[in-house]
């Protein structure tokens, strides 16, 4: 996760600026899509598009709007798969990878004391 460049709110890295750059200087082709009632960053290649724990919803934004939403992300001509961070249920969505799937991890100089005894033995080690 990064921190928003317009608030202290956190988003998921593959919705990031630093992660469209870095992937397009590898080739990726990527679009920023306005949902009306957010923003989805989504890879594409082919006929294929990917929308990786994605969209980021205005804040107020209803469940009914969000599903209206995922639909309308998804007449695009080809496959879009997008493993959302919140579990959204509907006619037409079919569930591939659920949002309990992702680990979040909290990185930051106290690392090191939320890790258990053996693994910090092992990174001690290890340096």
């Amino acid at each position: 996760m990064v921190c928003c460049e317009d608030s202290d709110a956190f988003l998921p890295f593959q919705q990031s600026t630093p992660y469209r750059v870095a992937a397009e200087a590898c080739g990726a082709r990527l679009r920023r899509i306005d949902l009306g009632c957010g923003t989805a960053l989504a890879v594409e290649r082919g006929r294929l598009r990917l929308v990786s724990r994605g969209p980021l919803w205005k804040q107020g934004t209803g469940t009914t709007d969000r599903l209206a939403a995922i639909r309308r992300l998804a007449r695009w001509p080809g496959i879009t798969v997008a493993t959302l961070a919140e579990e959204i249920t509907g006619r037409g969505l079919i569930p591939l990878v659920t949002p309990m799937h992702h680990a979040v991890w909290t990185l930051g100089p106290d690392l090191r004391r939320g890790m258990a005894r053996n693994w910090r033995g092992h990174l001690s080690r290890a340096e």
